[in-house]
């Protein structure tokens, strides 16, 4: 498919525009991506369970609208963008649909770099715009796709005040070029757990009463091989509890907008924990009654550390608002003449950051300001792919 006679690629004012054939990742040091610059999905089943899995362990999700996701028909969904998580859960989301991502060439690397290959991420340079992805995004809504791209291009720090960032215009772009039939608006937003969830604190003293029990019973009646299984479950679970939470408090945070480094660190530390954990809890509670007793009552703390943890973690909402439908602003603004597709992707840009600031005004209660600047460049037509007349 080629892009049509109209079609130009929204670039930095100066921006150099790249070789074609040039390896989009290139600039990346251990790029990982496709080289080619195309999205390719694999493995969709076990991603699919490792991102929900993923987000289950940080964040309790809720999400509003989710009668606006449209079920049929090619659209590019146009999240905000506060935080490093916001692709999972954007990616759980829509992942019913074929949905294939938009992403900064540079997060490509190592191992990263294939689970966004697999995941159907394909990338984009900021600074030097490559001919054959800006051609990809709208061979994927032409050929009844979807695309997922953040339209701040970046975490903007506006989030930190509860408000959004100014808008590029590639979203609208690929939507009016692509034969998109809207552009999908979502709100992502993080909230402390503020609820007192009394269930789940029974849960927890449940367990921690159930472990402490069991290694009571084998400490006092049961056989040497009871002990010692009894004393490395306590154990596991003491280990994991208490050397995860202590990895996950040591490990500094860049920002609020990126916890993965805390989450793994305690993911690893918990595990490095429940191992150690199992063994010397074993160890202890084969020696006499009395040390199975104590493992047992450090791993009912564990027990209850985690159903806590697991309880008061924070909410991940996502805000589904009405699609902005890209038909009216094609009518509206037909493709003839030099300005007229410029002036369609400025007012779908401009009604869609409208949208979105609205919604994050009822969100964070702080006001939408209609007179900000909703567009973070005028971008001159620095690029034309020509078409036989």
């Amino acid at each position: 498919m080629q892009i049509s006679k109209s079609s130009y690629v929204p670039s930095r004012p100066g921006a150099r525009i790249s070789d074609p054939n040039r390896n989009v990742g290139s600039m990346v040091p251990n790029y990982t991506g496709p080289k080619d610059g195309l999205s390719q999905k694999k493995a969709e089943g076990l991603l699919r369970i490792v991102n929900r899995a993923l987000i289950a362990g940080c964040f309790r999700t809720e999400v509003e609208g989710k009668e606006n996701l449209p079920t049929s028909g090619s659209h590019v969904y146009t999240p905000t963008h506060p935080s490093y998580f916001d692709p999972p859960l954007v990616l759980a989301l829509t992942d019913k649909r074929d949905v294939r991502s938009v992403a900064n060439a540079y997060v490509f690397d190592g191992f990263r770099g294939h689970i966004m290959k697999w995941g159907g991420a394909f990338p984009v340079q900021r600074e030097h715009a490559t001919i054959q992805s800006v051609r990809h995004c709208v061979d994927v809504l032409k050929d009844g796709k979807n695309i997922c791209i953040f339209p701040e291009g970046t975490i903007d720090d506006a989030h930190q005040v509860g408000k959004i960032g100014e808008f590029k215009r590639g979203a609208a772009w690929m939507a009016l070029n692509g034969g998109a039939e809207s552009l999908v608006p979502i709100n992502v937003s993080y909230h402390k757990n503020t609820q007192e969830r009394r269930n789940e604190t029974l849960v927890g003293l449940g367990a921690a009463l159930a472990v402490a029990g069991a290694g009571a019973a084998a400490a006092a009646f049961g056989g040497p091989v009871a002990q010692v299984a009894a004393g490395a479950v306590a154990g596991a679970l003491a280990g994991c509890f208490g050397v995860g939470k202590v990895a996950r408090d040591m490990t500094p945070a860049p920002g609020p907008w990126d916890q993965f480094p805390k989450y793994f660190a305690m993911l690893k530390g918990g595990a490095a924990g429940a191992l150690l954990g199992a063994v010397g809890g074993g160890a202890l509670a084969s020696v006499s009654p009395v040390a199975g007793a104590a493992t047992g009552i450090a791993g009912a703390l564990g027990a209850y550390g985690l159903v806590a943890g697991w309880r008061d973690r924070d909410i991940a909402r996502l805000t589904v608002g009405t699609p902005l439908q890209v038909a009216p602003y094609r009518e509206r603004f037909p493709a003839t003449g030099a300005t007229s597709p410029q002036a369609a992707v400025m007012a779908l840009t401009e009604d869609l950051h409208r949208s979105i600031g609205r919604t994050q005004e009822k969100i964070t209660g702080v006001p939408y300001d209609e007179n900000c600047l909703k567009v973070r460049y005028f971008i001159e037509e620095t690029l034309k792919v020509k078409t036989p007349e």
